[in-house]
């Protein structure tokens, strides 16, 4: 079951990247490596880390774990009381926070973009307000989508972003020439409607109604225990993508579309790698931790985890030996295909880290242990920013971030299995 649904989420994940390059390039071509790119892909930073710290409460990482037990007990007034109660909470939460930062907004800006100009954060705050959006639509289908990894239905949990990215694809090439940046942005926002509206099927093919009187603090109080560590974890890492990004436009115009372009590529490659892997694995992991059955549950980490490091290291091996050609194919001719080919050499070190660390955490949250997560990224959080302004100061100039994510990864991977192995659940 897990090979045949890592199987389906693979292929659509290729898909997914296919279109993620196709995007990206259009993005380079269309726009232009440059100040206006630069603001286009800062903008997405408040709302993406506003999303991640609230998506902990419905991601499948901490939903899977939480509702799997109703779902195979057939208990449809516990799941429908489960869901309602993480929909209001997340829909309240996030319309109140993104209310605030849409005020604060401009009070803030030049400490998260500092190398930006004065009309670069007008530019920024604009767009950033418009993207407000997007994180409240994407959370939502998130915790849809749940219900349908632990019914199984992953040809359409695997679809669906693909009708995202497509309308991205599309209001670059027919809304930027007329539009500007606003006409992508819309794209951005009809993607993310059509997103919540096709996972909500799941909803229908389950027969669950969304009403207030469904909610229960109980609930809550018990996906709160899971929620709030993951959470934790998932702020430490959008704050480690602010620093990023205020790192790299303290480098000079375009830095942050070079580092942006090729860690693209080497995320699309652990998505494809390892998200598949992990995502289909959840269900089956907390059902065998959960019936405490620990003999199978190591094993299939083991298994699944040391596929991913060799495949991931072979790879990143043949990313690193071809970083020219592969840039020079997904993006042809930028005008910065050397300093973008180098970016992406040192971020292909940490491809086989990146997708060891990406299983590793499902693992963890199978286990309803989502605090040994956190700790992990806070350390090698820390640790990888006091390697950027290292390698800064001796002059290794925008290199210095991709040593930096390299960093991340690696340690993280290290950690994580330095845990594990405390818990006595040794993988050799």
């Amino acid at each position: 079951m897990v090979f045949r649904n890592s199987v389906i989420l693979a292929v659509f994940s290729g898909i997914s990247v296919v279109l993620g390059i196709i995007r990206d390039r259009l993005l380079a071509h269309y726009v232009g490596v440059g100040p206006v790119l630069d603001v286009y892909n800062a903008s997405f930073r408040i709302p993406d880390l506003i999303l991640g710290v609230f998506v902990a409460f419905v991601a499948s990482s901490t939903v899977v774990p939480f509702i799997s037990k109703s779902i195979h007990t057939e208990n449809k007034k516990e799941l429908e009381e489960k869901v309602n109660s993480l929909f209001f909470l997340f829909v309240v939460s996030m319309v109140c926070i993104l209310l605030l930062v849409s005020i604060f907004l401009p009070y803030i800006a030049s400490f998260i973009v500092p190398g930006f100009t004065a009309s670069q954060i007008h530019d920024y705050i604009f767009y950033t307000r418009l993207l407000m959006l997007q994180p409240l639509l994407l959370g939502v289908s998130a915790l849809v989508s749940s219900i349908a990894q632990v019914r199984h239905r992953f040809i359409l949990y695997g679809a669906v972003p693909l009708v995202y990215t497509s309308c991205i694809i599309i209001s670059i090439v027919y809304r930027y020439p007329t539009e500007g940046v606003v006409g992508i942005i819309q794209g951005v926002l009809i993607g993310a409607l059509l997103h919540v509206c096709l996972q909500s099927y799941t909803l229908y093919k389950e027969k669950i109604s969304i009403h207030y009187s469904l909610f229960s603090l109980i609930h809550i109080k018990e996906h709160l225990r899971l929620a709030v560590p993951r959470s934790g974890s998932i702020v430490v890492s959008q704050v480690r993508v602010l620093f990023f990004t205020a790192f790299a436009t303290s480098l000079g115009a375009g830095v942050l579309s070079i580092y942006l372009l090729a860690q693209k590529i080497s995320d699309a490659i652990v998505q494809t790698l390892s998200q598949s892997v992990s995502t289909a694995s959840l269900p089956a992991l907390s059902l065998l931790y959960s019936a405490n059955d620990i003999p199978n549950y190591t094993k299939a980490i083991k298994k699944h985890g040391s596929s991913l490091f060799v495949i991931g290291a072979i790879v990143g091996v043949l990313c690193f030996l071809f970083s020219n050609e592969i840039v020079y194919l997904l993006y042809g001719t930028t005008g910065h295909n050397q300093e973008i080919a180098q970016m992406f050499m040192v971020l292909a070190i940490g491809i086989p880290f990146f997708s060891l660390a990406w299983y590793l955490t499902y693992a963890f949250s199978a286990m309803k242990d989502t605090r040994s997560v956190l700790y992990a990224n806070i350390f090698s959080t820390l640790c990888a920013a006091v390697i950027c302004f290292i390698a800064k100061n001796i002059g290794l100039g925008m290199i210095s971030i991709a040593l930096g994510v390299v960093s991340v990864n690696i340690l993280s991977s290290f950690l994580l299995l330095v845990v594990y192995k405390a818990k006595g659940l040794h993988l050799s």
